[in-house]
């Protein structure tokens, strides 16, 4: 039986002790974030960038290597510091109004720790505008915060399901098992994926598409079911216990959103779609 998996020349194994590191990094910027300290994702961002051209610096076993890396790295950098920004402004009128479109697009981005797209959702009138007691408010979660239900389906209510998938997928790992349910655990509690999108795609690459699957099954679920859930800050587990309400009922299915990830992510263990013919 030959597992699922995709072949490549390189392995990158040597991010798992960078992304756990990284991981606890986010979960402190989480904290601060949660008592208004601003530009929290940028620092992630700057500090990701560090710690990940070091690992990849210390991993590479020839100068050519070394410059490679260095080459990819200065490339990423003059791309975000360059283009991002007004990318990111083409890009939202693009999927707003579409729950699928901000769900899948979103978690690519993520994945790069590129939160600027879905802080124009959240903040500002690209996530809706409503006159509320007197007063204009503005961006999804300023609209949750309100108690106003508008636009909280489309760009909020997802990540509730998709924290559930995160935890179905890692937990079908047998292979370097700590650390991935330390890196899992943490973007659960935080709703940062970044380090856990970066460990699925370069480590667990087949796992990375599956997890988009799911991204796009999560929004979709909560929009066509209805389900009003939001989020004050990040989107982390904690802030939907918090904030929203009929909970038996939204984690009952949570719960079962995260079993139909983990069959389906031991199904592609122990079920490979691409057998390999044996030689008669």
């Amino acid at each position: 039986m030959v597992k699922f998996t995709l072949k490549r020349k390189y392995t990158f194994t040597f991010l798992y002790d960078a992304l756990v590191f990284l991981s606890f990094i986010s979960a402190v910027l989480y904290g601060a974030k949660l008592f208004g300290v601003q530009s929290t994702d940028k620092i992630m961002l700057g500090i990701s960038v560090l710690v990940l051209l070091v690992a990849a610096l210390n991993a590479a076993e020839s100068v050519y290597k070394k410059l490679t890396v260095m080459v990819v790295f200065f490339i990423l950098i003059l791309f975000y510091i360059g283009v991002w920004a007004d990318f990111a402004l083409y890009l939202v009128p693009k999927i707003a109004g579409s729950a699928v479109k901000y769900g899948v697009i979103n978690t690519i981005l993520n994945t790069f720790s590129l939160g600027d797209m879905a802080y124009l959702f959240e903040h500002t009138s690209y996530g809706g505008c409503v006159y509320i007691d007197g007063k204009i408010v503005s961006g999804a979660v300023r609209l949750f915060e309100a108690g106003s239900s508008y636009n909280v389906n489309i760009y909020l209510a997802g990540k509730f399901f998709q924290l559930f998938g995160a935890a179905g997928i890692a937990l079908s790992f047998k292979e370097h098992r700590r650390q991935i349910l330390t890196i899992a655990a943490i973007a659960v509690v935080t709703g940062n994926f970044t380090c856990f999108l970066l460990l699925l795609l370069f480590c667990k690459t087949p796992y990375y598409f599956l997890f988009l699957l799911f991204s796009f099954m999560a929004y979709l679920l909560a929009s066509v079911s209805g389900m009003c859930m939001g989020y004050f800050c990040n989107g982390g587990i904690f802030e939907f216990y918090l904030k929203n309400t009929a909970l038996v009922y939204k984690t009952a299915v949570g719960a079962l959103f995260l079993c139909v990830a983990y069959y389906v992510s031991r199904l592609l263990h122990e079920k490979p779609l691409l057998n390999k013919r044996k030689p008669r």
